[in-house]
């Protein structure tokens, strides 16, 4: 072989060598440039749901307050303003499943500090003060019985007070404040001020919110590419997918599956080169978003990590780490789409369906309390009524025959002192003025009684409010200007029967109850007020809850022997058995009245009365008494009053 064809030979294998690279260059080339694509944003609805899962599941939530003794907070109002969570129905009555107790101890007052402005309208500069307190409140929150958060909040809240023109108008304002320590409203204010930051704070942890994310995927453009047809497949089915995402429902994992192996497959059909950065990136940032929707962290984090290294667009594989990273995932559970919303709005129909029904079920309720009402009370108005016709005829029975009463001797000794039966039996009206001296101050009270044989009744009394005691038959009312409320109320049954004998003109004149006479037990005689007197005693009992017989008023009366007169009475109240109050009357001062046919009446009793209030002694002194005078029965109706006696 010459030399000339032995390098005809390498020239042209030369030749062959740079053609065959050259064609390479170009396939490789044409390869990469034929990979379009373009990118198609999706807007769906989502939930950023609690930091807890277990939360998931529940719809209401309550809240429960342990606040410390002095501090100035109305409970109710905390119930009404805190804690309303994102998410959830507040359930007034503490009955939700998410429970929030919150405690707020005493706050701190630490210091006082002043800052000064300028107001441009007056041209003047002026004093602020304010006060720092520590406030600390702790709260936990429990999750069907669970606790899930625990944490101790403690902030400084500085609360701003009025301001003042000059120097000494605020320190004589800070001392004044200061000294009387008292920091009520302020305190007040600086605990609202806490309880709204870790509201705040709590709606971040546990609410629900709903929001619309953009998502981005990218598809294949060019049908000559080989995958083209493949990927159609995947933009038809997450394009269908897309639009059906609601809050309540994301994407259908199952049919997706064929499509996430598929586009897991081009990762290894693809291998990282320079190549196959374009096909790579439209895979990679494809399967990231799914796995972002589907809510696989792990996945989605390994995907879009390989998204960054794939050097192309770099950023989207960033925010689509950051986002996974601060999403709130759950392992094996969907929580960006969840029936909550949809349940929440059943759930408040129903509620305020049951609220309604609640609301009518009290209006009926309400009416037909009326009902039952205005049927006891007119059984309870002929009880009355009865009550007072069997008392009225029991007292003419009684001084119709006197000789016929249990100690009759006696008792016509008293009847015929106070003027004789039939006398009594024709007072019909009584006027009787009184002052009372109290021994705990001067200041005298005036009493003044008006009675209507069995039917009528008015007490006036003025110290200097007014206070009055009406009785008008079966009916019953009291009036106290001291109240805040309803000055006008009706009395009890119990105030009702206590002021019942006042309906008996002789015990408006004498306090002596002819109707428990026949009750009275003699027993030996007593030293009272220096005289020998008869001692008659009665004890009245009622049945207690344990069906047992036990005291409920121990009743005394101590007569003169000498001048048969009462000198003395007392009454014991008994509740449940035990000993309740004590009251002692001593009687003086004896008068004789032309209108009683000369019959005589106390003047002056003396008052001893112990309950639970303490031990009081007081003095009425009768200044006037008028029997069967001429004063209109009108006053006996409470509409006369109108803030005063007409």
């Amino acid at each position: 072989m010459t030399y000339y064809t032995i390098s005809a030979f390498f020239c042209l294998m030369k030749k062959l060598l740079i053609t065959t690279i050259l064609i390479f260059c170009f396939i490789s080339t044409y390869s990469q440039d034929k990979v379009k694509f373009t990118k198609k944003n999706f807007t769906i609805p989502s939930i950023s749901p609690s930091e807890f899962p277990c939360l998931d599941d529940v719809l209401t939530q309550s809240t429960t307050f342990q606040i410390a003794d002095k501090v100035p907070v109305a409970l109710p109002m905390l119930k009404k303003d805190y804690f309303k969570i994102d998410g959830f129905i507040k359930d007034v009555n503490e009955n939700g499943q998410m429970k929030i107790y919150v405690s707020i101890s005493q706050p701190e007052y630490l210091k006082s500090r002043v800052d000064t402005f300028f107001n441009k309208k007056t041209y003047r500069f002026y004093y602020v003060p304010s006060y720092v307190f520590k406030v600390t409140i702790k709260v936990e929150v429990k999750c069907k019985a669970q606790s899930i958060y625990t944490e101790e909040f403690k902030a400084l809240e500085r609360i701003p007070v009025d301001e003042f023109q000059t120097k000494e108008e605020l320190i004589k304002g800070l001392t004044n404040i200061e000294l009387k320590n008292e920091f009520g409203s302020e305190i007040e204010k600086a605990v609202n001020m806490s309880l709204m930051n870790i509201q705040r704070k709590l709606n971040q942890k546990l609410g629900y919110f709903t929001n619309q994310s953009k998502e981005t995927f990218v598809f294949l453009t060019n049908k000559e590419h080989p995958e083209y047809a493949k990927m159609l497949e995947f933009e038809n089915e997450i394009t269908a997918q897309m639009a059906k995402v609601t809050l309540e429902k994301g994407l259908d994992a199952m049919a997706l599956v064929p499509h996430v192996a598929y586009l897991e497959g081009l990762l290894t059909k693809y291998p990282a080169s320079p190549d196959n950065t374009k096909i790579r990136f439209i895979v990679t940032n494809n399967l990231a978003q799914l796995y972002f929707l589907l809510e696989n962290k792990d996945k989605a984090l390994l995907v879009s990590d390989l998204l960054i290294k794939n050097d192309m667009r770099k950023i989207w594989g960033r925010e689509l780490i950051d986002r996974t990273d601060n999403a709130r995932f759950a392992n094996l559970k969907i929580r960006h789409h969840l029936p909550r919303f949809s349940e929440l709005k059943k759930l408040g129909f129903q509620m305020q369906q049951e609220a309604i029904q609640e609301k009518e079920d009290t209006r009926l309720a309400f009416f037909e309390k009326i009902e039952r009402d205005i049927a006891d009370w007119e059984q309870e108005k002929t009880n009355r009524l009865k009550y007072i016709e069997t008392a009225k005829n029991t007292k003419i029975s009684m001084l119709d025959s006197v000789s016929k009463q249990n100690n009759a001797a006696l008792l016509k000794k008293i009847v015929d002192g106070y003027g004789g039966g039939q006398i009594l039996k024709g007072v019909e009206k009584v006027h009787i003025l009184s002052k009372l001296t109290f021994e705990e101050t001067n200041i005298p009270v005036y009493d003044e009684k008006w009675g209507l044989a069995f039917t009528n009744y008015l007490l006036k009394k003025k110290n200097p409010d007014l206070f009055y005691v009406v009785v008008n038959q079966a009916e019953s009312w009291q009036h106290d200007d001291r109240v805040r409320a309803e000055k006008w109320k009706k009395m009890s049954n119990s105030d009702y029967l206590n002021v019942l004998p006042n309906l008996d003109p002789l015990y408006l004149l004498s306090s002596f109850r002819l109707d428990l006479w026949n009750n009275y037990e003699l027993l030996a005689d007593a030293i009272i007020d220096g005289r020998l007197c008869y001692h008659l005693t009665y004890i009245e009992k009622t049945v207690n809850s344990s069906n047992r017989s036990v005291p409920k008023t121990e009743h005394h009366l101590f007569i003169d022997q000498e001048k048969n007169r009462v000198i003395s009475s007392e009454k014991i109240e008994f509740e449940d058995g035990k000993k309740l109050s004590f009251e002692r009357k001593i009687y003086q001062d004896y008068r004789e009245l032309i209108s009683l046919n000369s019959g005589a009446v106390p003047h002056r009793i003396l008052y001893q009365i112990e309950d639970f209030y303490g031990e009081t002694f007081y003095q009425e002194q009768i200044e006037k008494i008028e029997i069967n005078s001429g004063f209109a029965n009108r006053i006996f109706i409470k509409e006369v009053y109108s803030g005063g006696f007409k």
